[in-house]
């Protein structure tokens, strides 16, 4: 079974990304032929990787567990190893999600009301250089998960999705309004009981 990733095990699964030369796949490339090569060079980098992928939460942490894991994965062959591996580099289709409900167009949308609005001269805002301020700060503020949560307890994934899909409220002048090109009409969705809340779900597309 694989896992989707927290933000903890990514953390640790990265350094193996960079060791089989990850970044330098382009979209256009054969991604099983990549892989088919990084399991024959960076054999021992790519069992980490699975072992790291079939071990749920903290479990990665326990060096016992991974080495365990990884006597059992030594007797695959290149090709199956490939075909694992291609599973689990294409597994996060969180970029999908977000094209598929909008939020990328949406944080565009944001990101012009952020530069339209009139800030205070007096203000400064400070942080937010890394993902502790970026990420895990507003995720313990927000729902009042704990750090070893954030990390290990809820997928990458999900995480992403949440922070960039709640909601928020900008209070716009009629000036600033102009400045970013935006209409003030409003689409309200009522979910207000059980019957309304199950329509609402139907007509989602959650694939």
């Amino acid at each position: 079974m694989l896992y989707h990733p927290t933000l903890g095990k990514l953390q640790l699964m990265t350094r193996l990304f960079d060791a089989i030369g990850l970044g330098r796949l382009k979209e256009s490339d054969d991604v099983y032929y990549f892989c088919f090569v990084a399991a024959q060079t960076k054999r021992d980098e790519c069992l980490r990787l699975l072992a790291y992928s079939t071990l749920p939460a903290d479990d990665c942490l326990d060096e016992g567990r991974v080495r365990s894991r990884l006597h059992s994965f030594r007797k695959l062959d290149t090709g199956s190893l490939a075909t694992i591996l291609v599973t689990v580099l294409t597994i996060d289709k969180t970029d999908a999600v977000m094209r598929r409900f909008g939020m990328d167009k949406e944080a565009k949308r944001l990101e012009r009301v952020a530069k339209a609005k009139d800030k205070n001269k007096n203000s400064f805002d400070f942080g937010g250089k890394s993902i502790w301020g970026s990420l895990i700060d507003g995720a313990c503020e927000r729902y009042g998960w704990s750090f070893q949560y954030i990390l290990w307890g809820i997928s990458y994934s999900n995480l992403r999705l949440l922070l960039s899909d709640y909601t928020k409220t900008i209070f716009l002048t009629d000036e600033e309004r102009k400045r970013a090109h935006l209409s003030n009409d409003k689409v309200v969705v009522k979910a207000e009981d059980k019957d309304s809340l199950e329509l609402l779900i139907k007509t989602q597309n959650w694939r």
